[in-house]
Parts: C-alpha cells; structure tokens; sequence
C-alpha cells in the first residue's frame, strides 16, 4: 500500500510541476491519467462533468497509448453515468457488451462494444464530476470503495476541476465586460455615423426595396443593405424587435433573396409542447411509438434547400434549445427511433423580441447564450415604427392600398397625426386602420377620423374635423426638431443638416416651441 501511495503522490507532484507553467487543468491530468491506466488496468480514462443540455464537459482523456481518446465527448455511456450518479458511490460494471442501454454515441457507429466500465465520483451536488474508466478488450479490475488512494486522488481532482471552473468563470466575465464595452463604443460610432445623413436622403425620400420589405429610413436603409449582402449566403440571421416592426415580413424578404430552391418552413416556437419537438422538428421512423405506421418527415426535411424560419426563439422551451442548438453544431440529426444519420441542408432564420440574449454577466434570459451566437450570424435590430418617422407616410398608402379596392388620400390633417403619434402597437395599427376603412367609402381622411381609427381622441372639433391641425402641426415640428438635437448631441450645424433649415430658421422655430437655445 505505501508503495502504490509513493507511486501516487511521485504523479501528483509531477502534474502539479506541469501546471506551474500555465496554470491549465489540461497540463495537470496527463500524469495523473497515465498513474490511473497503469493501476487499474483501464485502457481508456477520461474526466466528466454532465451539463444542461444532456452531453458531458469532457475536462480531460487519455488512451493506453498516450492519446486523447477521439470523439471523446460521445464516447461517454449516459447510462452508466446516471446509474453511478444514483449510486453515489463507486460503480462498476463487469460486462456491458450484453446491454444496449450501456452503448455510447459512438458505439452506435462501430462494431466495438466496451466490455467494462468503472464510474468514480470525483465530487457531487449541483455540478458533479465523475471518473469515466473503460475496456474494450480486458476485465478491468474495480478498486474497493473505501480505496484511500482513489479517495486521496479524488479529492485533489475535486479541487484542480473547482480551480480551473473559477478560472472559466473569470474568463467569461472577462469576456462579457470586453463585449459589452465593444458593443457600447460601436453603438457611439453608429450614433455618430447615423447623425451624418446627407440632406439629400430626406429631400429625395429614398427608398430601399429588399424582396418587397420596404423603408425610406436611413437607419433601417442601412440595416437593409447589410442584410442584402448576405441574403446569398447561408449565415443564419436573427432579427430582433417590438412587435409589428416587420420582424417576419424582413426574415421572407431574406429568403426570397437568398434564390434558395426549397421552401420557407415556419416554426412557431412558443406554441410547441416539449414532449413533442424532437417529432416536429426531426420526424420518426415508422414504429418509434404506437400508431406510427409510417415513417413521418420533420421540419428539418420540409425546409431541405430552403429555409427554416424559428419566430419566437426567445419562447421556445430549453429542450427544443437544445435540439436546435445540436443540430447547428453538427449539421447532422436522426428520426425519432430512427438508425440513419442524415444532413441538415437549411438556412436558418430567427426572429425574437428585444433583449432575448444573455445579458452579462448574471440573470436568466429566454434564449440560451451558446444557441444565441450561433444563430446571430447577423444580428438585425429592426428599429421601432417611432424611431423612424420617414417611413409612417409610406407604409400608410401601402396598407391602405393593400386593404382597399379604391384610393384614399390623406390630407394634411391625417398626415399630421399619423407623423405625432407614437405608435406603441407599430405597423400592426396602421394595419387595422386600414382593414378598418373597408366598406366606408371615405375617399379622403381626415385628421379627425384618423384619430377615431386610432382610438387617440381629440378635444373640440368643427367643420371638417381639422380645426386643430395646427396643433398637431406644431407639436409634430417640435418633436422633430427635439429628435434632430438629440440625435446630433446637441450640435446645432449637424442638427441644421438633418433638418433642412437654416441656423436662423433653427433658432426661430426653438424659440417658438419653446425649446432651450
């Protein structure tokens, strides 16, 4: 016994001379991995830790002969994890090539079997560790329980994984604070870039048209070219905003740019249950539950050479988080009950409300944060209908045109109150006041009725409805010369340049409104 603890401390002290270089778990374990194969006769080791999303954190592995163990992280058996988490203990398993239950990921590739497995706790609770042992073509000896050796080493590789999870801990925050500071400067580049619009965007009235999605806004102009560059491509995009503000309309103008041949399949992803999303998305095979007499296609197949659109990322359930997220890893997925492995050939699209990733460094949020970078190859934030009022007049006459069979003219007094209000439900109420005006043969709006379609309301009233246009008028200017001061932080040449005016008109219509000069 004191020879094999000698031989034990002798590969403790020789990791822990490894790790003083760089201070990596990865420079730890490669003696402590060869002293574990040499005393218990395991040809392959590795050491685990089960995460979230049904796989292992694979800290470290070994072979006899000096290699990593390949595909490492399928090469763990779930059932003889879970049976030693149960345990609590040391758990071995004498023969596992007579039990399917015991085949790994990998396994299921090949023809070798593991014909041994010993599971050794290293710690326990929330994020345990375990030893992983294995043997292929030998009897692999099981150490006792109460083994002072295995329990020393235990607790030292409790100790090293416990270190280098801070060390992680760190890093990420690190990194969280590197992006969020990154993220804040190009957000002051984009604001001081966005303030330098030539007059000419204003006076023209450009318009952008990506695939039907159209806008004259320059903030969204600018969103939109980007977006057309990698229409082509198969970078996955998510697009975020309020409700309204187009979030599906821009994911079809992606795909209909993109020329790919196969259809735009939908997933609505809040309204899934969770006991059925493997089915939705993946299919089965024909016999994987009672009923299924024929094999079934999922999403995935519907969507091959085409796209697949994920509305409401931020609500689907974490299991279909973590379906999704495997599938954009490997590219690859099996049929519920199904044996053949097939290729993911889709686009991915996602749509989402403001705010669905991770915020750092701390809280929960809808959307898992591995399953956020990967979908935002491009990350759109489609600004709200109030943050670009160039684009209100335009969609109004394209509603109105789409929901009527005759042409109705907005006069001066609808035009103002569409350009003063702010529009909580975005281009969802232009929308219904559109549907709304079907049937009523109004061939001219007013102010006034356009209140009542918006259910606004407005004091007083004669004549023609608009006796209170004026107002409207002015508080519409005021609110535009506020935005152009804000947006130009305060500089008035700049503020002049987006505006149209001239410094002396700038500072009478100022004083007029009463804004501070």
């Amino acid at each position: 016994m004191a020879r094999e603890l000698d031989s034990l401390f002798n590969s403790i002290l020789t990791a822990c001379g490894a790790w003083r270089r760089n201070r990596r778990l990865a420079d730890l374990l490669p003696s402590i991995f060869d002293w574990i194969l040499g005393d218990s006769g395991a040809e392959r080791v590795l050491l685990v830790s089960p995460v979230a999303d049904g796989g292992y954190r694979v800290w470290g592995s070994a072979t006899l002969d000096g290699e990593r163990v390949s595909d490492a992280n399928r090469s763990v058996s779930h059932f003889a994890i879970l049976r030693a988490l149960k345990n609590g203990g040391i758990t071995y398993f004498s023969d596992t090539r007579k039990d399917r239950r015991f085949r790994t990921e990998a396994e299921r590739e090949t023809d070798v079997r593991s014909r041994s497995i010993l599971v050794i706790p290293v710690s326990s609770g929330e994020n345990p560790t375990l030893l992983y042992l294995d043997t292929r073509f030998s009897q692999l000896d099981s150490p006792d329980e109460n083994n002072e050796r295995y329990a020393f080493l235990c607790g030292f590789l409790a100790i090293a994984v416990e270190g280098e999870r801070q060390v992680i801990r760190r890093r990420n925050l690190e990194r969280e604070v590197a992006k969020s500071r990154l993220k804040r400067r190009k957000d002051e580049q984009k604001k001081s870039e966005s303030n330098v619009v030539s007059q000419a965007d204003y006076s023209q009235g450009r318009t952008f048209q990506l695939s039907g999605f159209l806008s004259r806004s320059p903030q969204l102009i600018r969103i939109l070219e980007e977006a057309e560059r990698i229409a082509p491509t198969t970078i996955p995009v998510l697009i975020e905003g309020e409700s309204g503000t187009g979030k599906e309309r821009l994911a079809r103008a992606l795909h209909f740019a993109s020329k790919r041949s196969g259809r735009l399949v939908t997933l609505h992803c809040g309204s899934i249950p969770e006991q059925l999303v493997e089915v939705e998305l993946f299919g089965h095979a024909r016999g994987a539950f009672t009923g299924a007499d024929r094999e079934r296609p999922g999403l995935l197949d519907t969507a091959r050479g085409g796209t697949l659109l994920l509305d409401a990322i931020d609500e689907a359930p974490r299991i279909l988080q973590s379906a999704l997220l495997r599938v954009l890893q490997s590219g690859t997925y099996r049929r519920v009950a199904g044996d053949e492995e097939l290729t993911s050939d889709i686009r991915v699209l996602a749509c989402a409300h403001p705010g669905s990733q991770l915020p750092p460094p701390s809280g929960d949020a809808p959307l898992r944060e591995d399953l956020f970078y990967r979908l935002a190859g491009l990350h759109i934030a489609i600004p709200p209908l109030r943050e670009r009022p160039e684009d209100v007049l335009m969609l109004a006459e394209v509603f109105l045109e789409e929901a009527l069979d005759h042409k109705v003219e907005l006069n001066p007094g609808a035009q103002a109150v569409l350009l003063s209000h702010d529009w909580p439900g975005n281009a969802w109420e232009l929308v219904h006041m559109a549907r709304r005006l079907q049937n009523t043969g109004i061939d001219v709006l007013s102010g006034d009725h356009l209140q009542q379609l918006l259910g606004i309301g407005q004091e007083g009233g004669h004549g023609e409805g608009d006796s209170d246009v004026r107002s409207v008028i002015d508080r519409t200017e005021r609110e535009v010369i506020l935005r152009a001061l804000e947006e130009s932080a305060g500089n008035k040449s700049m503020a002049c340049r987006l505006l149209g005016f001239s410094r002396r008109t700038l500072y009478r219509r100022m004083e007029k409104h009463g804004i501070p000069l």
